[in-house]
């Protein structure tokens, strides 16, 4: 039977674990984010957060002799994690502040400065100091400075504003956002365990705030991702519009449509308009065993991490503007789109080869 501190070191270790697993697996989704912006800052949050989980992990195995580097540079890496929730926040909800160079000099001054006063703790010891104990089991033991708790009111209030921003965004959008408002807030669940952290002297002065980093990035990337990319691409569209001259977002439907069929193997691609929308026909692989709404679920289709990503997109931007995006059954010599207002009446669709009559435009793969 396990004794008590190595149940609670078990408790740790899976803890962090499972951060670290959160946190990789969502990188996966994060890095084919079509948005540049926002790819770039979510993917910093989880390289970060993942990093942090990493630090204390090795923090909690290592031998009490190595605990208090590892400890150290656990607070370091962590402590980008704010910067890069605040560049994910701004360019999420189409905000310029991530950009504005007076803002990122005084972000990256402020963290040098911080990371100065941390990496000489070991003299003057005013963001911690550090003990070796026995109890739960044995461990470097931390007792917060005063330093550290003004940069952890800094950080706290720095983060709340990312939170205000997401908020705000999905108040604005058009359909029910409460899943995603629900994993936001999960993010700030660690913060209670911080408070309880602090009123208990038996527990370790770790933070859990990777834990929910990677439950809310999980949740958004694999549960929510229509609705997380949607409500990115309906920021300023008003309600029951459907905006046909969208240029920007009707290319990224078709890029992202092209992009399916060039891993489909395609060497034609046929764009053709129909009275209620448009076709993408390809003449790549033909995929009848699968069922057509299959296509849009990640890597349905094609295992590839960009391309199994692409198809969901499609559907993603035309839902953005009140239309509906499935895959015709019966077409046969490849995968053919049909991309149609959403409240418009559907027309039997002819079987086989896309012969409907209407202007073509065709396009090679390439």
């Amino acid at each position: 039977m396990l004794g008590t501190g190595t149940t609670e070191l078990l408790a740790y270790v899976l803890v962090y674990a499972v951060a670290i697993v959160g946190c990789s697996a969502a990188l996966r989704r994060a890095v084919v984010i079509d948005d540049d912006e926002t790819r770039r800052g979510l993917v910093g949050l989880l390289v970060s957060s993942g990093g942090w989980a990493a630090a204390q992990l090795a923090y909690l195995l290592a031998p009490p002799a190595y605990q208090y580097a590892l400890y150290l540079a656990g607070l370091i890496v962590g402590l980008t994690t704010v910067g890069a929730w605040l560049y994910f926040a701004s360019a999420y909800t189409g905000r310029a502040f991530h950009r504005t160079p007076a803002y990122r000099r005084a972000a990256v001054g402020t963290y040098l400065a911080i990371v100065a006063v941390k990496l000489t703790n070991p003299v003057h010891e005013l963001y911690f100091t550090a003990e070796r104990v026995a109890t739960p089991f044995v461990h470097l033991a931390i007792q917060q400075g005063m330093a550290h708790w003004v940069v952890t009111g800094l950080s706290y209030a720095l983060v709340t504003v990312g939170f205000f921003m997401l908020f705000e965004q999905f108040l604005e959008a058009d359909f029910d956002t409460r899943p995603l408002a629900a994993l936001v807030g999960v993010t700030a669940l660690p913060v209670a365990f911080d408070v309880v952290e602090i009123a208990s002297a038996s527990l370790l002065d770790l933070s859990l705030e990777p834990v929910g980093v990677a439950a809310f990035a999980v949740g958004t990337l694999y549960a929510f991702d229509d609705r997380f990319l949607s409500v990115q691409l309906s920021d300023g569209v008003d309600d029951g519009l459907v905006y046909l001259d969208e240029d920007d977002r009707l290319r990224s439907l078709l890029l992202s449509a092209f992009r399916f069929a060039v891993h489909n193997e395609a060497t034609r691609v046929t764009v053709r308009l129909t009275d209620d929308g448009l076709t993408v026909a390809d003449d790549g692989r033909e995929h009848s065993a699968l069922d057509p709404e299959s296509f849009f679920e990640y890597g349905g289709a094609v295992p590839d991490a960009e391309a199994g990503i692409a198809l969901p997109n499609v559907r993603t931007l035309a839902r953005v503007h009140g239309w509906s995006a499935t895959v015709d059954g019966d077409y046969e010599g490849g995968v053919k789109l049909v991309i149609e207002d959403a409240c418009a009446e559907p027309d039997p669709a002819p079987k086989g080869g896309d012969s409907a009559p209407g202007g073509a435009a065709a396009s090679r793969a390439r």
